[in-house]
């Protein structure tokens, strides 16, 4: 990408998809090359560029093309992600820039993920890897439901595996189960050698998530918990909750 280019529209922006596409198509001598670029979050967003916007380039002999679209869904106002597949992709080096202070507590709590969605229905990755993470390697936030993680590979994580559920779920949502993560499934997957920066990531957790299924998959070589569900203390009423976590090794 030429450097005035960033330097006047930004690395997220449609000329910078197109330069990142051709110039694929030309390093590697293909018919076709595909790019992508964008505000991963959760902060780093503007007005003019929100978290969620991504840019897509697609060059061809034929010439190159882009594409815009916002990925970022808010349930309790009725703007879903929908029927969005991964498949066979790796998702891999991302960092986690350190503040001055930071107490991660149980289950490395206030840490964040590489790949997050919220507000999200019929989301599925199936064959994917997340490798050499700053934090966990997926989040299934807030409004996530009817989801699916089949077949993926999580390892070398700076935190843990996958998160399920927010961090938290107030009195005046409790009103509003519909906006609750829940019907995510996590089957079939491997996950290893995670906490290596923050050693009390979990290989799985569920938080605020109902009607939930882990199974079939292989968790080891952590610091901390394979796998956790509740994020409640003491007797208080909970909604995680209908959760099946069976035949995981």
């Amino acid at each position: 990408v030429k450097a005035e280019t960033l330097a006047t529209v930004g690395a997220v922006s449609s000329e910078t998809a197109a330069q990142m596409a051709e110039g694929a198509r030309r390093l590697m001598k293909t018919d076709l090359a595909v790019s992508l670029t964008g505000i991963a979050g959760p902060d780093g967003g503007s007005d003019e560029k929100p978290v969620g916007l991504v840019w897509f380039g697609l060059a061809t002999k034929d010439g190159v093309r882009t594409e815009k679209a916002i990925f970022r869904g808010d349930r309790a106002k009725g703007n879903l992600v929908r029927n969005v597949t991964f498949d066979g992709i790796t998702f891999s080096v991302s960092g986690y820039r350190l503040p001055q202070s930071l107490f991660t507590c149980q289950g490395a709590f206030k840490i964040d993920a590489s790949v997050e969605a919220r507000g999200a229905e019929n989301l599925a990755f199936r064959d994917c890897t997340f490798v050499h993470t700053g934090g966990y390697g997926l989040w299934f936030a807030k409004g996530v439901r009817h989801s699916e993680v089949r077949r993926c590979r999580f390892r070398e994580l700076g935190s843990g595996g996958i998160r399920i559920g927010d961090r938290s779920w107030t009195k005046d949502e409790q009103a509003h189960p519909e906006l609750l993560t829940g019907f995510v499934t996590v089957d079939n997957c491997i996950l290893s050698d995670g906490g290596k920066q923050f050693p009390a990531g979990e290989g799985v957790v569920l938080t605020h998530a109902a009607d939930c299924a882990i199974t079939h998959n292989e968790i080891c070589n952590f610091y901390y918990t394979g796998i956790s569900a509740g994020w409640t203390w003491g007797y208080a009423p909970t909604v995680t909750r209908r959760n099946l976590i069976a035949y995981n090794h």
